[in-house]
Protein backbone atom coordinates (compact mmCIF):
# COMPACT_ATOMS: atom_id res chain seq x y z
CA UNK A 1 0.00 0.00 0.00
CA UNK A 2 2.97 2.35 1.09
CA UNK A 3 4.27 1.74 -2.75
CA UNK A 4 0.58 2.94 -4.37
CA UNK A 5 0.43 6.70 -5.82
CA UNK A 6 -2.63 7.43 -2.97
CA UNK A 7 -0.64 8.69 -0.05
CA UNK A 8 -3.25 7.99 2.22
CA UNK A 9 -2.48 4.55 4.08
CA UNK A 10 -5.46 5.41 6.24
CA UNK A 11 -8.02 3.63 3.66
CA UNK A 12 -5.69 0.25 2.96
CA UNK A 13 -5.35 -2.68 5.02
CA UNK A 14 -7.75 -4.37 7.58
CA UNK A 15 -8.67 -3.16 11.27
CA UNK A 16 -8.35 -6.31 13.45
CA UNK A 17 -9.76 -6.08 17.41
CA UNK A 18 -7.81 -7.96 19.11
CA UNK A 19 -9.56 -10.48 21.35
CA UNK A 20 -9.40 -11.19 25.24
CA UNK A 21 -7.24 -14.42 24.39
CA UNK A 22 -4.40 -12.20 23.40
CA UNK A 23 -2.70 -11.18 26.02
CA UNK A 24 -1.71 -7.66 26.07
CA UNK A 25 -4.65 -6.29 24.48
CA UNK A 26 -7.35 -3.85 25.26
CA UNK A 27 -9.88 -6.58 25.89
CA UNK A 28 -7.57 -8.87 27.63
CA UNK A 29 -6.64 -5.96 30.37
CA UNK A 30 -10.73 -5.28 30.72
CA UNK A 31 -11.00 -9.01 31.27
CA UNK A 32 -8.54 -9.33 33.59
CA UNK A 33 -10.05 -5.99 35.59
CA UNK A 34 -14.01 -7.10 35.57
CA UNK A 35 -12.52 -10.12 37.07
CA UNK A 36 -10.76 -8.69 39.96
CA UNK A 37 -13.90 -6.75 40.13
CA UNK A 38 -16.29 -9.51 40.82
CA UNK A 39 -13.22 -10.68 43.41
CA UNK A 40 -13.77 -7.68 44.88
CA UNK A 41 -17.49 -7.60 45.02
CA UNK A 42 -17.55 -10.75 46.96
CA UNK A 43 -15.20 -10.72 49.33
CA UNK A 44 -15.31 -6.67 50.01
CA UNK A 45 -12.42 -4.53 50.45
CA UNK A 46 -8.83 -5.33 49.56
CA UNK A 47 -7.02 -5.68 53.10
CA UNK A 48 -3.51 -5.27 52.40
CA UNK A 49 -1.58 -3.96 49.20
CA UNK A 50 1.95 -5.77 49.35
CA UNK A 51 4.90 -4.53 46.95
CA UNK A 52 7.80 -6.57 46.65
CA UNK A 53 10.72 -5.67 44.82
CA UNK A 54 13.87 -8.07 43.41
CA UNK A 55 16.91 -7.46 44.62
CA UNK A 56 20.00 -7.95 42.55
CA UNK A 57 22.26 -8.51 45.54
CA UNK A 58 20.44 -11.84 45.94
CA UNK A 59 22.69 -14.66 47.11
CA UNK A 60 20.37 -16.56 44.33
CA UNK A 61 21.47 -14.30 41.39
CA UNK A 62 24.82 -13.45 42.59
CA UNK A 63 26.12 -16.72 42.64
CA UNK A 64 24.61 -17.39 38.81
CA UNK A 65 26.46 -14.64 37.00
CA UNK A 66 29.62 -15.50 35.19
CA UNK A 67 32.88 -13.38 36.25
CA UNK A 68 32.05 -9.02 34.84
CA UNK A 69 28.65 -9.91 35.02
CA UNK A 70 26.23 -8.09 36.62
CA UNK A 71 22.27 -8.45 37.30
CA UNK A 72 20.81 -6.15 34.31
CA UNK A 73 23.17 -8.34 32.01
CA UNK A 74 21.01 -11.34 33.16
CA UNK A 75 17.67 -10.22 33.28
CA UNK A 76 16.27 -14.04 32.53
CA UNK A 77 18.37 -15.11 35.79
CA UNK A 78 16.84 -12.41 37.54
CA UNK A 79 13.25 -13.00 36.70
CA UNK A 80 13.79 -16.65 37.14
CA UNK A 81 15.36 -16.40 40.92
CA UNK A 82 11.86 -13.66 41.40
CA UNK A 83 9.45 -16.08 40.02
CA UNK A 84 10.98 -18.40 42.87
CA UNK A 85 10.87 -16.06 45.51
CA UNK A 86 7.10 -14.68 44.70
CA UNK A 87 6.01 -18.02 44.50
CA UNK A 88 7.33 -18.80 47.80
CA UNK A 89 5.80 -15.31 49.51
CA UNK A 90 2.53 -16.03 47.92
CA UNK A 91 2.23 -19.76 48.97
CA UNK A 92 3.19 -17.93 52.45
CA UNK A 93 0.08 -15.38 52.65
CA UNK A 94 -2.42 -17.84 51.11
CA UNK A 95 -1.39 -20.34 54.09
CA UNK A 96 -2.47 -17.59 56.31
CA UNK A 97 0.57 -15.92 57.28
CA UNK A 98 -1.36 -12.90 58.40
CA UNK A 99 -5.14 -14.34 58.43
CA UNK A 100 -7.30 -16.91 56.61
CA UNK A 101 -6.59 -15.32 52.78
CA UNK A 102 -9.62 -16.14 50.86
CA UNK A 103 -8.52 -14.06 47.54
CA UNK A 104 -6.10 -12.41 46.29
CA UNK A 105 -4.75 -10.06 43.15
CA UNK A 106 -1.39 -9.77 41.83
CA UNK A 107 0.48 -8.56 39.19
CA UNK A 108 4.23 -8.18 38.04
CA UNK A 109 5.91 -5.08 36.54
CA UNK A 110 9.74 -3.94 36.04
CA UNK A 111 11.21 -0.64 37.61
CA UNK A 112 13.55 1.77 35.20
CA UNK A 113 16.53 0.05 36.28
CA UNK A 114 15.01 -3.57 34.98
CA UNK A 115 14.23 -5.09 38.47
CA UNK A 116 11.05 -7.13 38.48
CA UNK A 117 8.48 -6.18 41.43
CA UNK A 118 5.09 -7.35 42.11
CA UNK A 119 2.03 -5.65 43.65
CA UNK A 120 -0.54 -7.99 45.37
CA UNK A 121 -4.31 -7.07 47.09
CA UNK A 122 -5.15 -9.55 49.74
CA UNK A 123 -8.40 -10.31 51.03
CA UNK A 124 -9.13 -11.72 54.24
CA UNK A 125 -12.10 -13.91 55.45
CA UNK A 126 -14.14 -11.58 57.39
CA UNK A 127 -13.16 -13.08 60.91
CA UNK A 128 -9.72 -11.81 60.21
CA UNK A 129 -10.39 -8.49 58.71
CA UNK A 130 -8.47 -5.63 59.98
CA UNK A 131 -10.63 -3.74 62.60
CA UNK A 132 -8.20 -1.86 64.73
CA UNK A 133 -5.02 0.00 65.32
CA UNK A 134 -3.45 -2.61 67.59
CA UNK A 135 -4.33 -5.36 64.60
CA UNK A 136 -2.37 -2.73 62.21
CA UNK A 137 0.27 -2.78 64.63
CA UNK A 138 1.06 -6.64 64.37
CA UNK A 139 1.40 -6.31 60.82
CA UNK A 140 2.93 -2.84 59.81
CA UNK A 141 5.69 -0.76 60.98
CA UNK A 142 7.02 2.04 60.21
CA UNK A 143 9.23 2.17 63.36
CA UNK A 144 13.57 2.05 62.65
CA UNK A 145 14.16 -1.17 64.76
CA UNK A 146 16.41 -1.05 67.76
CA UNK A 147 20.15 -1.72 66.20
CA UNK A 148 20.81 -3.77 69.43
CA UNK A 149 17.94 -6.09 69.44
CA UNK A 150 17.11 -6.24 65.90
CA UNK A 151 20.45 -5.69 63.85
CA UNK A 152 19.17 -7.74 60.75
CA UNK A 153 15.90 -6.13 60.46
CA UNK A 154 17.88 -3.07 61.03
CA UNK A 155 20.04 -3.43 58.18
CA UNK A 156 17.03 -4.10 55.91
CA UNK A 157 15.22 -1.18 56.71
CA UNK A 158 18.19 1.32 57.05
CA UNK A 159 19.37 0.29 53.63
CA UNK A 160 15.76 -0.23 51.72
CA UNK A 161 13.12 0.92 53.41
CA UNK A 162 14.24 4.39 53.75
CA UNK A 163 12.20 7.38 51.85
CA UNK A 164 14.42 10.32 50.76
CA UNK A 165 16.49 12.66 51.51
CA UNK A 166 14.43 14.72 49.94
CA UNK A 167 12.66 18.49 50.79
CA UNK A 168 13.86 21.99 50.92
CA UNK A 169 17.71 20.74 51.39
CA UNK A 170 17.82 18.31 48.26
CA UNK A 171 14.93 20.13 45.78
CA UNK A 172 16.52 18.09 42.86
CA UNK A 173 15.20 14.75 44.14
CA UNK A 174 12.98 12.82 42.14
CA UNK A 175 10.12 12.86 44.19
CA UNK A 176 9.66 16.45 44.59
CA UNK A 177 7.06 18.39 42.64
CA UNK A 178 6.72 22.39 42.84
CA UNK A 179 8.96 22.20 45.79
CA UNK A 180 7.22 19.60 47.73
CA UNK A 181 7.48 15.68 47.91
CA UNK A 182 5.03 13.78 45.89
CA UNK A 183 4.74 11.02 48.74
CA UNK A 184 4.37 13.07 51.01
CA UNK A 185 7.48 12.53 53.40
CA UNK A 186 8.64 13.41 55.86
CA UNK A 187 5.60 12.12 57.55
CA UNK A 188 4.57 13.53 60.77
CA UNK A 189 5.66 11.75 64.09
CA UNK A 190 3.00 9.84 65.77
CA UNK A 191 3.33 8.18 69.53
CA UNK A 192 1.01 5.43 68.25
CA UNK A 193 -0.73 4.18 65.27
CA UNK A 194 -4.58 6.24 64.50
CA UNK A 195 -6.86 6.54 62.69
CA UNK A 196 -7.79 9.48 60.37
CA UNK A 197 -10.96 10.93 59.25
CA UNK A 198 -10.39 9.65 55.92
CA UNK A 199 -10.13 6.14 57.38
CA UNK A 200 -6.03 5.95 56.25
CA UNK A 201 -4.22 4.91 59.72
CA UNK A 202 -1.54 7.40 60.64
CA UNK A 203 0.81 4.64 61.67
CA UNK A 204 3.05 5.16 64.85
CA UNK A 205 6.63 6.68 64.31
CA UNK A 206 7.53 7.71 67.70
CA UNK A 207 9.79 10.95 67.98
CA UNK A 208 12.14 9.48 70.58
CA UNK A 209 12.89 6.48 68.35
CA UNK A 210 16.34 5.54 66.98
CA UNK A 211 18.10 7.62 64.35
CA UNK A 212 20.89 7.36 62.07
CA UNK A 213 23.02 9.22 59.81
CA UNK A 214 23.85 8.37 55.88
CA UNK A 215 25.48 10.77 53.37
CA UNK A 216 25.75 13.78 55.92
CA UNK A 217 21.48 13.32 56.47
CA UNK A 218 19.77 11.98 59.68
CA UNK A 219 16.97 10.13 59.38
CA UNK A 220 14.43 8.85 61.60
CA UNK A 221 10.99 7.35 62.16
CA UNK A 222 9.55 9.77 59.94
CA UNK A 223 11.08 8.73 57.00
CA UNK A 224 10.53 5.04 57.12
CA UNK A 225 8.21 3.17 54.60
CA UNK A 226 6.12 0.81 56.11
CA UNK A 227 7.11 -2.72 56.30
CA UNK A 228 7.01 -5.85 57.85
CA UNK A 229 9.34 -7.20 60.10
CA UNK A 230 8.85 -10.50 59.06
CA UNK A 231 8.65 -10.34 55.20
CA UNK A 232 11.48 -7.09 55.71
CA UNK A 233 14.20 -9.57 54.81
CA UNK A 234 12.67 -10.26 51.02
CA UNK A 235 12.32 -6.68 50.58
CA UNK A 236 8.71 -6.16 50.98
CA UNK A 237 7.05 -3.08 51.27
CA UNK A 238 3.30 -3.70 53.13
CA UNK A 239 0.08 -1.06 53.79
CA UNK A 240 -3.06 -1.34 55.65
CA UNK A 241 -5.33 -1.54 52.58
CA UNK A 242 -9.11 -1.30 53.98
CA UNK A 243 -11.05 2.05 53.65
CA UNK A 244 -9.71 3.80 51.03
CA UNK A 245 -6.75 2.13 49.57
CA UNK A 246 -3.22 3.62 49.67
CA UNK A 247 0.06 2.39 48.04
CA UNK A 248 3.33 1.18 49.68
CA UNK A 249 4.08 5.17 49.14
CA UNK A 250 0.50 6.25 50.45
CA UNK A 251 -0.66 7.29 46.99
CA UNK A 252 -4.31 7.99 47.50
CA UNK A 253 -7.20 5.86 45.20
CA UNK A 254 -9.81 4.75 45.25
CA UNK A 255 -10.36 0.61 44.96
CA UNK A 256 -11.39 0.64 41.12
CA UNK A 257 -8.38 2.53 40.31
CA UNK A 258 -6.21 0.43 42.37
CA UNK A 259 -7.59 -2.61 40.80
CA UNK A 260 -6.73 -0.63 37.35
CA UNK A 261 -3.18 -0.12 38.82
CA UNK A 262 -2.30 -3.36 40.01
CA UNK A 263 -3.69 -4.66 36.22
CA UNK A 264 -2.76 -2.11 34.05
CA UNK A 265 -1.28 -3.32 30.61
CA UNK A 266 2.52 -4.16 30.64
CA UNK A 267 2.82 -4.30 26.91
CA UNK A 268 6.27 -4.28 25.72
CA UNK A 269 7.58 -1.42 23.40
CA UNK A 270 8.97 -1.70 20.06
CA UNK A 271 12.54 0.03 19.39
CA UNK A 272 11.96 3.35 17.31
CA UNK A 273 14.96 4.86 15.17
CA UNK A 274 15.22 7.64 18.08
CA UNK A 275 14.73 5.46 21.01
CA UNK A 276 17.66 2.81 19.54
CA UNK A 277 19.71 6.32 20.40
CA UNK A 278 19.37 6.08 24.32
CA UNK A 279 18.91 1.88 24.17
CA UNK A 280 20.11 1.41 27.63
CA UNK A 281 17.75 3.57 29.43
CA UNK A 282 14.82 1.66 27.25
CA UNK A 283 16.10 -1.88 28.36
CA UNK A 284 13.88 -1.37 31.61
CA UNK A 285 10.84 -1.18 28.85
CA UNK A 286 11.05 -4.86 27.68
CA UNK A 287 12.53 -6.81 30.02
CA UNK A 288 9.40 -8.68 30.50
CA UNK A 289 9.98 -10.28 27.39
CA UNK A 290 12.47 -12.24 29.40
CA UNK A 291 9.96 -13.32 31.80
CA UNK A 292 7.36 -14.26 29.28
CA UNK A 293 9.94 -16.12 27.20
CA UNK A 294 10.77 -18.49 29.73
CA UNK A 295 6.90 -18.99 30.53
CA UNK A 296 6.29 -17.31 33.70
CA UNK A 297 3.38 -15.93 34.83
CA UNK A 298 3.04 -11.53 34.75
CA UNK A 299 0.18 -11.66 36.63
CA UNK A 300 -2.65 -13.91 38.67
CA UNK A 301 -5.92 -13.91 40.79
CA UNK A 302 -7.54 -16.68 42.87
CA UNK A 303 -10.71 -16.93 45.08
Amino acid sequence: AAGNDNPNLAHHGKRVILPSSHIGSDRHMHQLFQDSMAICRANRKPDLFVTMTANPNWEEIQSALLPGQTASDRPDIVARVFEQKKKALLKEIMNGLFGKCVAKVDTNEFQKRGLPHIHILIFFHSLDKIRDANHVDTIVSAKIPDRILHPVLYDVVTTVMMHGPCGDRFPNARCMVNGRCSKQYPKPFNPETLYGEDGYPRYARPENGPTFTKAGFTYDNRWVVPYNPYLSARYVNISYSNQVLSSNFNLDIDVTSMLRFVLRSNLSSTFTNTSIKDLIKQLWRWQQRDKRKISLKMRSRSI
